[in-house]
C-alpha cells in the first residue's frame, strides 16, 4: 500500500470504467499512478487506452451464466498429460486426466486437435478416455487465442473437445501490474467462465485476488452463482513459505465471502509439504500437476516424500506409471485425513512396488 503520507489521488481514477463499476478502490500502489514501461499492459494514467481496452472487453464479454452445470465428483488428484508420451505407457482408462492450453493451443491461438477422438489419440489415450482442461499456457498463447477467439469461434471449438470440465482462463493478475491491468485480466477470467458455462460446458472458475475489491467483486458473484460449488488458484507461482500461506488464506477468505463450502483445485502444487497444507486447510480438496508425467518423460522418479531423482535403470513408462501411483495414493491419504508421519509408517510397512493404486501395477 501506498502510506498515507505519500498518497496521490489519480486523476483518471474518477471516469474510469472499473472505478464507475465499483470493481476498483483508486490507487493504492505506486503502479496505480505512474505510466507502465510495458505498452502491452494497460496503465492508470492514459484514460484513451482504457477506454479502448473496455470496448474490447464489452465486445468480447457473453451474456452472464448464472446457473451452471454440475462439476462431477472430483478425485483427490488429477495428473494433467502432455504430448510426448512414452509409445510403451498404458495409462488406466477409467481416470480422470488434465490436459493445458499449451497440449491443445497453437502459438498462434488456434485450437490444433480437429476433433475430440484426435485430442486422446495425441496423448495416447481411448477415444472415451476422461480429459479435463486446465484453462492455462503462457501468456503470448493465451493472448493470440483471445485476440481471434469470436473470429475462428475459439470457445465452441474448446468445448467440443468432450471435456468433463475446463477451467476459467488463467489470464495474468500480478500483483506488481497497474490496477488497470489487473482489473481487465480478471474481467477476461470471469468472461471465460461464461463462454464456456454458455456452451454448456462445466466450468471452476480461478480466481486472483489483489485488492479488497477484488474479494468484494467474488464475494457478489459466488452469491449470485449458487451453482458454483469449486474454486481454483494457481498455486504453482507461490515458491516461498510465506507467500503459499497468503494464497491459501486468500482461497479461505474467498471461502469465508461465498458462506458455503467450497472444493479447492490447487493447480500446480507438487511437493509433499505444500500437499499437506492444501488439505489442512481444504479437506476438499484436488491438487492438479504434470510433475509426475514431466518428471518421468525425462527418466526421473520420486521417492515417498516426492522427492525426485534419477531413475537409469526403469523405462520412462513404468516411471511415470509408479510416479502417478504415488501421487494418487498420498492425496488420496490426505483427503482422507492421515498426516505426513501416518503416510511415512504407512511406506516404512511396504515395498514401493506394493504402493501401485489398481489399474497402475
Amino acid at each position: 500500500m501506498l502510506q498515507s503520507g505519500l498518497l496521490i489521488r489519480n486523476p483518471v481514477c474518477p471516469v474510469c470504467p472499473f472505478h464507475l463499476e465499483e470493481t476498483c478502490d483508486g490507487a493504492e500502489e505506486a503502479a496505480d499512478i505512474l505510466r507502465f514501461p510495458n505498452k502491452n499492459r494497460p496503465d492508470c494514467t492514459d484514460i484513451r487506452r482504457q477506454i479502448a481496452y473496455f470496448k474490447d472487453l464489452a465486445r468480447n464479454r457473453p451474456e452472464p451464466v448464472f446457473d451452471m452445470l454440475a462439476i462431477p465428483d472430483l478425485p483427490p488428484f488429477i495428473p494433467v498429460l502432455e504430448g510426448g508420451l512414452p509409445a510403451e505407457l498404458a495409462l488406466p482408462t477409467g481416470q480422470l486426466y488434465g490436459v493445458g492450453l499449451r497440449t491443445v493451443l497453437s502459438k498462434t491461438g488456434r485450437v490444433k486437435p480437429s476433433s475430440a477422438a484426435r485430442l486422446r489419440e495425441s496423448l495416447r489415450l481411448p477415444t472415451d478416455a476422461r480429459l479435463c482442461l486446465i484453462s492455462s499456457c503462457d501468456d503470448r498463447r493465451i493472448e493470440n487465442f483471445w485476440r481471434r477467439s469470436l473470429e475462428l469461434d475459439s470457445w465452441r471449438a474448446l468445448a467440443s473437445l468432450r471435456f468433463e470440465f475446463v477451467t476459467g482462463m488463467t489470464f495474468s493478475v500480478w500483483s506488481d501490474n497497474p490496477r488497470f491491468t489487473q482489473r481487465y485480466n480478471i474481467d477476461r477470467n470471469f468472461s471465460s467462465f461464461d463462454h464456456f458455462a454458455g456452451l454448456g460446458v462445466s466450468v471452476v472458475p480461478i480466481f486472483f485476488c489483489t485488492r479488497d475489491a477484488d474479494f468484494r467483486f467474488i464475494r457478489r458473484w459466488l452469491q449470485d452463482r449458487p451453482s458454483v460449488r469449486a474454486i481454483g488458484g494457481l498455486a504453482q507461482f507461490h515458491k516461498s513459505d510465506s507467500s503459499f500461506a497468503r494464497f491459501l488464506e486468500g482461497m479461505d477468505r474467498i471461502r469465508q465471502e461465498a458462506k458455503r463450502d467450497l472444493h479447492l483445485f490447487a493447480i500446480g502444487c507438487a511437493t509433499q509439504e505444500r500437499i499437506s497444507e492444501v488439505f489442512r486447510s481444504f479437506p476438499a480438496a484436488t491438487i492438479v500437476t504434470n510433475k509426475p508425467i514431466r518428471k518421468g518423460a525425462s527418466g526421473h522418479g520420486f521417492e515417498d516424500d516426492l522427492t525426485s531423482g534419477k531413475r537409469p535403470d526403469m523405462q520412462r513408462a513404468e516411471i511415470i506409471r509408479e510416479s502417478l501411483a504415488l501421487f494418487t495414493r498420498i492425496c488420496e491419504g490426505y483427503c482422507s485425513g492421515l498426516k505426513l508421519l501416518d503416510l511415512a509408517i504407512q511406506d516404512s510397512d511396504r515395498h514401493f512396488g506394493q504402493m501401485a493404486l489398481p489399474g497402475f501395477s
